[in-house]
């Protein structure tokens, strides 16, 4: 759709997105915009975007990362991430990595 909203259906296997609707986040220069678009990535967030949280976790900068309220996270601890993606019961955080990196060699 014209404003970068949609529909993504996955009936089997893994789906990453390389270009991003939070691109704001991710490659935005101004620390107040970033903010913003964070705070209405959170404000919008339902339990079923869990996955699409956890990756932002390694993407926001430590101060985002207080509304974790967990340690290991706040200090952006990749095996205190790692739990967190084992708690959703999606497999191992290895696994991703392995796949991702198959595809970033292209």
């Amino acid at each position: 759709m014209g404003d970068g909203s949609g529909l993504l259906r996955v009936e089997a296997g893994w789906v990453g997105f390389e270009s991003r609707t939070l691109a704001e986040i991710d490659f935005g220069s101004d620390r107040g915009e970033r903010q913003a678009a964070l705070d209405t990535a959170l404000a919008a967030a339902r339990p079923r975007d869990a996955l699409s949280l956890w990756h932002l976790l390694s993407r926001v900068e430590a101060a985002d990362r207080v509304v974790s309220s967990t340690e290991g996270i706040l200090r952006g601890d990749r095996a205190m991430r790692d739990l967190w993606w084992d708690e959703l019961g999606l497999g191992s955080a290895d696994f991703w990595r392995d796949w991702t990196g198959r595809w970033s060699d292209r």
